[in-house]
Order: structure tokens, then C-alpha cells, then sequence
């Protein structure tokens, strides 16, 4: 999951021409990675691990339950960022929910690579 979300900071980036030219761009682009995927790790771990944990108790493993957990390990944490403002106004309902979806997004395709590690059947190399 940390490497798709560095991967999409990557892209982002690019999209957005939100890199500086030389070497401040790439100290900058290096930071942004790290800072990513060091906030991709902590989700993951204090969040999916858990979910799992607890989920797997009363229901295996499918494709569709690991991209729900995945979507919600995406859109909870900023959701709950954004509770307050929320809470105060709806108009802030469209600035906040398309951010949460998208992470949301994110949140399913680490969720499909989580998934896909658990089920993976690879052997090693003779």
C-alpha cells in the first residue's frame, strides 16, 4: 500500500507540475516520497492490520471484502480529520467528501495488493 500511495504521489506531481527544476525539486520530490509512504506505512499498520485482525474472525478473506476495507482505511482517517468542519457546516460537505473519496480510491488498491500477498500462491525458484 505505501508504494501505491508513493506512486500516486508521483503522478500527482507530475499532473500538477508541482516539481521544482534541479536539485531542490529532487531533495523535494524525495522528501514528498519518504513523507508518503511513511503515512502510508503508519495507515496500513494501525489501521489495516487490525481491521483485518478483527474481520478475520468472523469472515475470510475475499477480493470484495479486502477492497471495502481498503476504501474505508483510505476515507475514515481524513473523514475524521475533517469531522469537525463538517459538523459545522454543511457547505464544506463538497470540499471535503471528493478528497476522502479519492483516498478512499487509494485505500482499495492497497486493499487489492493486500489481498493479493495474502493469496499469492508463489513458490521460490528451485
Amino acid at each position: 500500500m505505501s508504494a501505491v500511495a508513493s506512486a500516486v504521489t508521483v503522478i500527482f506531481g507530475l499532473e500538477t507540475d508541482a516539481w521544482i527544476e534541479g536539485e531542490t525539486g529532487h531533495a523535494l520530490a524525495g522528501a514528498a516520497l519518504l513523507f508518503t509512504f511513511v503515512v502510508a506505512l503508519f495507515h496500513a499498520l494501525a489501521f489495516g492490520l487490525p481491521l483485518y485482525a478483527a474481520l478475520s474472525r468472523h469472515w475470510r478473506l475475499n477480493f470484495w471484502r479486502a477492497l471495502a476495507g481498503g476504501f474505508f482505511v483510505g476515507f475514515a482517517p481524513y473523514t475524521a480529520y475533517g469531522m469537525p468542519t463538517l459538523l459545522e457546516s454543511a457547505s464544506s460537505w463538497p470540499s471535503i467528501l471528493p478528497w476522502s473519496a479519492g483516498l478512499g480510491l487509494v485505500g482499495m488498491v492497497g486493499g487489492a495488493a493486500f489481498w493479493a500477498s495474502v493469496n499469492s500462491r508463489l513458490t521460490p525458484m528451485p
